[in-house]
């Protein structure tokens, strides 16, 4: 009897958790449709995961919505940021790659490497944006951004483990398949994995105690 409550508690927890993981990633898909609210999607998902992986057991559907309407403008700020710049650099780096493949002058050189060494200290902190937004929703702009970036340099393995989990949306879009599992949980299991690879640098944010000064 006793080993048949614990099979049955385990197929309810795998169940829970295939459920969780299908709806939140067709929660992200919609509510990130008007491209602006990207960051804000992602940051709900994060939220989410973050309260399942911690024990929480916060309302599926609810919860999600609680996590986007609050702070939504703060958080819909930080996203616009990330496309604008996210936008500049990749229009920058494309602009002096033409000029390579013209004349290969140093000035093109130059600005070609300027601009993905920013391009990808713009994704990390993109990557920890998340779990800092978690931490401290109001933390101000500037630290914001400085917080970010110092964890990404505190956790430098973990911020190319985020790197490559990063990848895992685009990587499903190269088969019709796995295009299919992007609609289910391409959204959701890169989140879900950013939580559990964040954990360490959630701890450390927790042990500081919130300081917006």
């Amino acid at each position: 009897m006793n080993i048949e409550k614990l099979a049955h508690s385990k197929i309810n927890r795998v169940a829970d958790w295939i459920l969780r993981i299908i709806v939140l990633n067709g929660l992200m898909i919609l509510t990130m449709l008007p491209i602006i609210t990207i960051f804000v999607a992602l940051s709900s998902g994060y939220n989410m995961f973050s309260d399942y992986v911690n024990g929480k057991n916060p309302p599926l559907i609810k919860g999600y919505i609680k996590y986007f309407k609050t702070h939504f403008l703060k958080k819909l700020g930080r996203g616009l940021i990330f496309i604008i710049l996210s936008f500049f650099l990749f229009s920058n780096i494309r602009f002096y790659l033409v000029g390579l493949e013209s004349d290969q002058s140093l000035i093109d050189l130059i600005g070609y490497y300027v601009s993905i060494i920013l391009l990808v200290m713009l994704l990390t902190v993109m990557l920890y944006s998340l779990v800092v937004t978690n931490v401290y929703p109001k933390l101000r702009l500037r630290l914001f951004y400085k917080m970010s970036f110092f964890l990404a340099g505190k956790y430098f393995f973990k911020t190319i483990m985020l790197a490559l989990v990063t990848l895992i949306p685009f990587i499903m879009f190269l088969t019709p398949f796995t295009m299919m599992l992007f609609i289910f949980m391409g959204l959701s299991i890169p989140v879900m994995l950013n939580v559990l690879l964040t954990r360490n640098a959630r701890h450390y944010m927790e042990s500081l105690g919130e300081n917006d000064d």
